[in-house]
């Protein structure tokens, strides 16, 4: 009977530790986000969205990518809107790697309209990358996020609006001992980033905002060097 109670007891304290486990990871929520919300580019010069995977932690839940030993993987899909597009929209050209804290293999797919990338830890890293890298100085280090890497956009004319998720069938974003943070069948557990999306905008102002800010620039130079009357 004293063994019956004591094994009783055992399990009460695993289930408890099990439901505190639960509650502590409830109120975890992941999502992708990027450097800015709004890009205002030029026409020929390339710019670089920066790409993060976001935990956010409420109600007294803690982080999962910390306990579970940092990241081991991360990837993310951007793809651009097909509708209320310029006549010359602005383009997917590229993807950049962090290399700098993931250092094991990669893959990404690059078009104009869709892209997406993957890299992982490799094997001389024992930890994943933790919450509030920088990529060697690419990005700024926030606590609650992994700076993932970059896409590279043309812009065309007018305003282009893209969309960022994680990539159609899942499996990407991964913690160091194996939570998928891209599954969507957790509920209570954590809300993982499968179903969320971000969007941005890239603006190319018109020829004729150009010219004006043009003319102000000149008009600025020359009152500064107009010779003071005497």
């Amino acid at each position: 009977m004293k063994t019956w109670r004591k094994g009783v007891k055992w399990v009460a304290v695993v289930a408890c530790g099990l439901l505190m486990s639960q509650a502590s990871r409830a109120g975890v929520v992941y999502d992708y986000v990027t450097d800015q919300t709004a890009y205002v580019g030029t026409p020929g010069q390339a710019m670089n969205v920066l790409v993060y995977l976001k935990e956010a932690t409420s109600g007294g839940s803690s982080s999962i990518i910390t306990s579970d030993g940092g990241l081991l993987a991360g990837g993310a899909a951007l793809t651009r809107s097909a509708t209320g597009l310029p006549s010359n929209p602005s383009s997917i050209t590229g993807v950049t790697f962090n290399l700098t804290d993931f250092h094991g293999p990669t893959f990404k797919n690059v078009a104009a309209n869709a892209a997406n990338f993957g890299e992982a830890t490799g094997t001389d890293q024992p930890l994943g990358t933790a919450l509030g890298n920088n990529g060697g100085g690419v990005a700024t280090p926030a606590p609650d996020r992994v700076y993932l890497g970059s896409f590279q956009i043309m812009p065309g004319d007018g305003t282009t609006t893209f969309t960022l998720g994680a990539i159609p069938g899942g499996g990407n974003t991964l913690t160091n001992i194996g939570t998928d943070l891209d599954d969507t069948s957790t509920p209570g557990l954590y809300t993982g980033v499968g179903t969320r999306t971000a969007t941005f905008t890239v603006s190319v102002p018109e020829p004729a905002s150009f010219a004006l800010l043009g003319g102000l620039a000149v008009l600025g130079m020359a009152r500064r060097r107009r010779p003071a009357m005497a």
